[in-house]
């Protein structure tokens, strides 16, 4: 199908079967192709990018801290710029609010990012004011804190779809 020569064509030199299937088989055997997509697509122009930052950084070591922001605005889910009014605490301003889906767990979680900003930029270390560790990013781990209604830290999130751009 074209979709999925167009949705390889994101990762030069991968076998376009094998990707599409890794793919669907984190979403679900129920996934749509557009599901299957956005995902790749997603991937391509923004996580694995700022993966391959945070890899060189660690492999130089130089201390490296990775997130991902999580929260699902309805219709939308964690998409680009949905952090924007958690970052700067604007859910009033613009429809923001309504747009994320803001609550009492919404200002909470831009509470706890705000902190964390500006903790990291205090200190060079952003875990003190999450209230729970957040290692470095390290190539043998690959902490990354998921900043969502509760936040933690998990080695490696969605590797097997990472390794799909190795």
């Amino acid at each position: 199908a074209r979709w999925m020569s167009t949705a390889t064509g994101c990762m030069p030199g991968c076998d376009p079967a094998a990707t599409v299937a890794a793919y669907r088989a984190g979403l679900g055997d129920k996934s749509t192709n557009g599901e299957v997509w956005e995902t790749v697509r997603t991937d391509a122009l923004m996580w694995v990018p700022n993966l391959r930052l945070a890899e060189a950084r660690a492999a130089v070591g130089a201390t490296t801290y990775l997130y991902r922001f999580e929260w699902p605005a309805p219709g939308v889910g964690a998409a680009h710029a949905v952090d924007l009014p958690f970052t700067f605490g604007t859910f009033d301003r613009e429809g923001w609010g309504a747009a994320v889906g803001a609550d009492s767990a919404a200002e909470a979680l831009g509470a706890r990012l705000r902190q964390s900003w500006a903790t990291f930029a205090r200190t060079g270390n952003p875990g003190g004011a999450t209230g729970s560790p957040w290692p470095p990013y390290e190539l043998s781990r690959r902490a990354t804190r998921l900043f969502a209604r509760v936040d933690h830290v998990v080695d490696d999130p969605d590797g097997e779809r990472r390794v799909q751009y190795d």
